[in-house]
Order: structure tokens, then C-alpha cells, then sequence
């Protein structure tokens, strides 16, 4: 009895060390935080579950059965709400009609109906605590063509632990004609959700610091404003891209593009509205190219696009459909209604070249078309 109290409270302490991690772990580069609340209300609950089991060492059996229970389903559906909440779901676990349903059902069962019986209170919540689990399970991956390392971790983690829930009920019914005494079965129940709580512990961290991992990795390629790849990641996309087009032959050209008069935008109708007119000009890009392009912000009001496969009479007819549509932008501010305009330079590979050299060409393409009058498409051959 001794020893399951000591047990259950090495059980509490790595519950609340957890919640406590969590909690204080720099996630400030995660946008949306309230997951990560959720990951820690799940291992406090867990923290209080294995906490109640003391209160029968103190003559409260009804509360300790009441307590354990509650906190075990609402760890569980804490955990559920915290992938929901990952993926872009903005409803809370109070809200949700079935799992406060659940949450209270199972405790009213095992409180009153099941109050003489541990080990039918054992195959009950175990039994709901897998259904919950592989419930949560189908929450954790965001997008199925491109899974993390976390999301792998975490779905093989639930997995683990579910199979390790369906080996205690197989485990109990195997002892169980040998053994009577409930605490023997209570203290092999506690070690085998040891082990699921460790597995849920490290498929939770992994799954935090992955997406920590990510959000710092697309913030160190992302241009912040528009939301389009930077220049840095630009010249790593378009070495890669140059690499393949001369070691295959395909042709590949680039496009840079330059907002007409973009100074006179951000001195008439200020820096706010300049802004927006780049986030306007982003998003027009972004829907006019391929899947297989890249759109980068090279600086200020500069874009480039780099195109695979594409030789430059193709790429000359892209620029001419962006000029053409940039004209029909229009942007509305207090000082009334606005459009503008865009000069675009235009090169393509042949042969042996370097990244830079055609960035160059793009550019003398560029000022070509500036000097032409602006809101033209001129070409620059290597």
C-alpha cells in the first residue's frame, strides 16, 4: 500500500513537471498559444488524478474514486482539444456537448454505480480512455501531404499508449482468477500508465518543439509583410532550380518585377497604404503563377519569380499577364481610389550561367523597360 502511494506520487510530480515545462518553454514563436494551454490543463489534470489516489490512504474513498476519474477523462480530452486547437479549431472543451457528456457520465458511473467494483472502474475507464484517444489521434496532422517529424511522433506515441491500455485489460484478465486483491491489481494498472504517461509526455514535447522547429525555420524564409518566400531563400531555390536546369537541359528563366512610382505611393497616401499596396501586388503573384514557381520579395517594392522549365517566350507572356492585371489593382483610402503600375524584367538560362549573372540580367531587363516609359515587359537574353 506503501509503495502505491509512493507510486502514484512519482506519478503527480512527473504530471506536474511536465505542465510546468510547458508552460514556461519559449513558445513565443508559436502564433497561436492556446494549444499549448491545453497540453498543460491535460498534464495538471493528469498531476491531480494520480494525486487523488492518496486521498483513500486518507479515508476519502468516494472523492478519490470521483477525483481520479474526473481528472483522468479531462486529461484526455484536454489532450484531444489541444491538437484540435493546433489544427485552427476555435471551439473550447467546455463547449463540446459530447465530451462534457462523456466527462460526466464516466464519473457518475464510477462514483455511484461502480463504487464497490476497482476493477470494473478500471476496464471502464480504460476502455473510454482508448476511444478518447484514438479520437484525438485523427486530430494531430494538419496537412497529410507534408507530415512533420512531431506529428509522426505524436501518432505513434497515442498508438503506443492505446495498445499499452488494450495489454492492461488483457493483463487483468489474466491475473485476475489468480489474484483477489485489488490493490494488486490497482499497482500493475499505475505501472503500465506510467509508461503511458511517459508516452504521452514525449509525443506532446515532440510534437511542441517540431512546430517551434518549423515556425522558426519558415520565419528565416519568409518575408513577414507579404508573406512571400525572401531573398535569401530565393538564391537557394534558384541555385537548386539552376543546378537541375543545366544538368537536365530544361530552360529556366527569371522574372523581376518592380512597382512603378512606389515612393510617390508611400509619400501621398503614407506607409500604411504603401504596405498595402505590396500585399496587393504579393497575393496577385501568388495566384498567377505555378505550383512549381517561386515568388520571393526581393526588397522594398522588388520582386522576383523564378520559373522552371519555362523558356523565356513563355515567361515574357507570364510578365505581360501580371503587368496586365496589376493595372486593375485598386486600393481604397481616404483620399479616395488607386491603382498603379509594374515594370518587369525578363531572362532566361542557356548554357553555363550563375544565379547572380542572371539576377543581373533580369535587372539591365528591368531598367530597360523603366527607361522605356514604365508598366512595360522587356526581355534581356543570356
Amino acid at each position: 500500500m506503501i509503495a502505491l502511494l509512493g507510486y502514484s506520487s512519482s506519478l503527480s510530480l512527473l504530471s506536474i513537471f511536465a505542465a510546468i515545462f510547458l508552460y514556461t518553454a519559449r513558445v513565443g514563436s508559436l502564433r497561436e498559444k492556446t494549444h499549448i494551454y491545453y497540453f498543460v490543463v491535460a498534464f495538471i489534470a493528469f498531476f491531480f488524478a494520480f494525486l487523488s489516489i492518496t486521498l483513500r490512504f486518507l479515508y476519502f474513498h468516494l472523492l478519490s474514486i470521483t477525483f481520479t476519474v474526473l481528472f483522468l477523462v479531462l486529461a484526455i480530452s484536454a489532450l484531444k482539444y489541444a491538437f484540435l486547437w493546433r489544427k485552427g479549431h476555435q471551439r473550447h472543451l467546455y463547449q463540446d456537448p459530447i465530451i462534457m457528456t462523456n466527462l460526466v457520465a464516466i464519473t457518475f458511473i464510477c462514483s455511484v454505480l461502480l463504487y464497490d467494483s476497482l476493477m470494473w472502474r478500471i476496464i471502464l475507464v480504460i476502455v473510454d480512455s482508448i476511444a478518447l484517444l484514438l479520437w484525438a489521434r485523427r486530430d494531430i496532422i494538419i496537412d497529410p501531404n507534408k507530415i512533420s517529424f512531431g506529428e509522426r511522433q505524436a501518432r505513434f506515441g497515442i498508438l503506443a499508449s492505446v495498445l499499452i491500455l488494450i495489454m492492461i485489460l488483457f493483463g487483468l484478465s489474466l491475473i485476475t482468477p489468480y489474484v483477489q486483491d485489488p490493490w494488486y491489481h490497482a499497482a500493475y494498472t499505475l505501472a503500465c500508465q506510467s509508461v503511458v504517461l511517459i508516452l504521452l509526455l514525449g509525443s506532446t514535447l515532440s510534437l511542441v518543439l517540431s512546430d517551434i522547429i518549423d515556425t522558426h525555420y519558415k520565419n528565416s524564409i519568409t518575408d513577414m509583410l507579404t508573406g512571400l518566400y525572401n531573398r535569401r531563400y530565393f538564391m537557394t531555390a534558384s541555385l537548386t532550380a539552376l543546378k537541375q536546369s543545366q544538368r537536365y537541359r530544361f530552360p529556366m528563366s527569371i522574372l523581376l518585377c518592380d512597382i512603378d512610382f512606389f515612393k510617390k505611393i508611400n509619400d501621398t497616401y503614407g506607409h500604411d497604404i504603401g504596405d498595402e499596396a505590396l500585399q496587393s501586388f504579393a497575393e496577385l503573384l501568388n495566384k498567377t503563377v505555378r505550383d512549381i514557381d517561386t515568388v520571393a520579395r526581393f526588397g522594398g517594392e522588388e520582386f522576383v519569380i523564378l520559373l522552371p522549365q519555362t523558356p523565356i517566350e513563355n515567361a515574357e507572356k507570364l510578365a505581360e499577364r501580371i503587368r496586365a492585371k496589376t493595372e486593375k489593382i485598386d486600393i481604397t483610402t481616404k483620399q479616395g481610389h488607386f491603382g498603379f503600375s509594374v515594370s518587369i524584367g525578363v531572362t532566361s538560362c542557356k548554357g553555363e550561367q550563375e544565379v547572380e549573372n542572371l539576377i543581373v540580367l533580369a535587372d539591365e531587363a528591368l531598367y530597360k523597360a523603366k527607361d522605356s516609359g514604365r508598366n512595360r515587359v522587356c526581355t534581356m537574353d543570356s
